[in-house]
């Protein structure tokens, strides 16, 4: 239980920490007063548009990687597991590879028509085939 509190209490103070830290540094108490609208209307911009959406997105990022951890380990029954143990890794490098061979990954005019004849597809549907009603109405 107190481990518990004191990783929380951690993570609070980290959360906080993370607010403070930027590109330029800015002193605590006015850098804090700021995310309730107080202060140098500059400062309040940078630290409600830019550095709390960032601690937040941080947070839940790492909160989320944690229970899929956890889940995948409940569920696999391994204290040990981690996403190579499925092939979670191995998939992702290789659509990565992919797109990056293929051209996908690079804005070009291949890539626009090669997203516009999907696009077509999916809307006229598989079924339907290439010479069917729905294909001639995207021409």
């Amino acid at each position: 239980m107190r481990l518990t509190a004191a990783l929380g209490a951690l993570v609070g103070v980290l959360f906080v920490t993370s607010l403070l830290i930027g590109s330029t540094w800015q002193p605590p108490r006015p850098a804090l007063a700021a995310l309730f609208g107080r202060g140098d209307p500059l400062l309040v911009l940078v630290m409600q548009e830019l550095r709390l959406p960032r601690a937040i997105l941080g947070a839940a990022v790492g909160a989320s990687l944690g229970l899929a951890g956890a889940a995948m380990q409940g569920f696999l029954r391994n204290p040990l597991a981690e996403p190579g143990l499925i092939g979670t890794s191995g998939t992702a490098a290789l659509g990565a590879v992919l797109a990056i061979q293929t051209g996908l990954a690079a804005p070009s005019p291949w890539a626009c028509r090669w997203r516009r004849c999907r696009v077509r597809r999916c809307r006229s549907g598989w079924s339907w085939g290439w010479r069917g009603r729905a294909a001639a109405r995207w021409r």
